[in-house]
């Protein structure tokens, strides 16, 4: 019977594709993010927590407090950051997107999405 070991072959070649698989960069701390966005210099402060892939935390503009701090959710898949909150100007609702490339221990960069409109971020995580 040749079922059983190409039945094995393949488990071992499934196992060796998901042992080479890139672990997540570690992006837990405190950043500090800035883009130009709808013709505005922006500073955005992320406290970002991480669990395996799991991100979560607080983003809000820089010095925020309180309800100017929005909790984020998402995931990082190796170099590769993604999160998302929701802001409040005045009466409106900003959906804040980021798609990050994790470069060094230190530094990130990619593009926010402003509730459409899209710009480059640089961000550097605080020792």
């Amino acid at each position: 019977m040749r079922v059983l070991p190409i039945a094995i072959a393949a488990a071992v070649l499934l196992a060796a594709g998901a042992a080479t698989a890139a672990a997540p960069a570690s992006v837990a701390g405190t950043w500090d993010i800035d883009t130009v966005t709808v013709g505005r210099t922006i500073k955005i402060e992320c406290k970002l927590t991480q669990t395996g892939a799991a991100l979560g935390g607080i983003c809000g503009l820089a010095g925020a407090t309180g309800d100017g701090l929005s909790p984020i959710a998402d995931t990082v898949d190796g170099s590769s950051a993604k999160w998302n909150y929701e802001a409040k100007l005045g009466t409106n609702t900003l959906k804040i997107a980021f798609d990050g490339q994790v470069s060094s221990p230190t530094a990130m960069s990619g593009t926010m999405d402003n509730t459409g409109n899209k710009s480059a971020f640089t961000a550097a995580k605080r020792p």
